[in-house]
């Protein structure tokens, strides 16, 4: 079984101070958690507000690592090179585990030894405030639906399906990830070569969950470790825009357009495409500034598609991992992301 001290919680944040100092104060106080967080700081502040908070309160083996916004997965990259243990738990700084939630964690791992990481359950606020008012009668009471996966209204090519996390009891495989509440083996995140740094937004999650699947990594279910999602409405990795600016910013948004060009480069991407046309045409009076968006994703997709994925190391498969690198306080915290060979499409569909 992992000890706490095999674990290190990466925590990707900005312009949440606050959020980043309530997590740590749940962790260590509530949880009791010992384990080390590396804390990657986008904040447009530089981080000054975050390092002031924890001079106030400090919280022992608790790094702060600066870091200009470039998206979450970058972050979680840095967290990773960084973190020195075979573990790494990624969590959102408004995400709250649950009690029990790592020592549930560590015992699916002791048991199931074949996982390279467990996704675990996750509820949203409601949920919370209830279990903040009865923490042990809404844990003694909880129970997750059967195994079912959700399609999504919107979801006309089938990817979304296909890349989300099933509904499911215990120990289901899935390609899907949330990566804001992840446990993952160190081993595995460099061996599928951590997030592609070319999705700064909507689709990290994705990608990387089916590339770990193609490589081999096996993401197992463990609902019983349950947490928190209470989704903070401002700051975060993904946000860094006035709603002004938004208006004429590339939708679909430029990492998803290159995460379909990459992996679903056939009917599904052409049908996407066709679902957003389809739905510019429902607002005639708003197609130019339509027409804008979806020619900005386009392009910017389609330059970043030219330059190929920017990963943390090139993806090995899971049969055949070498050495990792070296980690820990004196490896190099922002390590230059390696362009790798995107993946051949023509044998996605071949695979069995």
């Amino acid at each position: 079984m992992p000890a706490m001290t095999d674990v290190t919680v990466v925590v990707p944040t900005r312009n949440r101070a606050a959020s980043v100092l309530a997590l740590l104060r749940h962790l260590r106080l509530e949880l009791q958690w010992s384990c080390p967080v590396v804390v990657v700081d986008q904040s447009d502040d530089g981080g000054a507000a975050l390092a002031a908070g924890l001079r106030e309160a400090p919280f022992a083996d608790v790094v702060q690592l600066r870091q200009e916004a470039r998206g979450t997965g970058t972050a979680r990259n840095a967290g990773a090179r960084l973190a020195g243990t075979p573990w790494l738990l990624l969590l959102d700084d408004d995400v709250r585990p649950a009690r029990g939630y790592l020592q549930t964690l560590q015992r699916y791992v002791a048991d199931h030894p074949w996982v390279d990481a467990v996704q675990p359950g996750l509820e949203q606020r409601a949920a919370w405030e209830a279990y903040c008012r009865e923490p042990d009668h809404w844990l003694a009471e909880h129970r997750r639906a059967p195994a079912v996966r959700h399609r999504p209204r919107e979801d006309w090519d089938g990817v979304r399906w296909f890349t989300n996390s099933p509904r499911t009891t215990h120990g289901a495989l899935t390609i899907g990830v949330a990566s804001g509440n992840l446990l993952i083996s160190r081993r595995a995140f460099f061996g599928a070569g951590g997030f592609d740094e070319q999705i700064e937004g909507r689709g990290d999650d994705s990608e990387f969950g089916l590339r770990l699947w193609w490589y081999g990594y096996r993401v197992s279910i463990c609902p019983q470790a349950m947490a928190f999602h209470l989704r903070e409405e401002h700051g975060g990795t993904r946000d860094g825009r006035s709603r002004w600016s938004r208006l004429l910013e590339p939708d679909p948004p430029v990492g998803w357009v290159y995460f379909y060009r990459r992996w679903f480069p056939g009917a599904p991407y052409r049908q996407m495409w066709r679902a957003h046309l389809l739905a510019g045409l429902r607002r005639p009076w708003a197609l130019p500034v339509r027409a804008v968006r979806l020619w900005k994703a386009l392009r910017g997709a389609e330059a970043r598609f030219r330059v190929g994925p920017r990963l943390l190391a090139a993806p090995v498969p899971r049969d055949g991992l070498p050495s990792l690198p070296e980690a820990g306080p004196g490896a190099s915290a922002a390590p230059a992301a390696a362009a790798v060979a995107p993946v051949p499409h023509e044998a996605l569909a071949a695979r069995p």
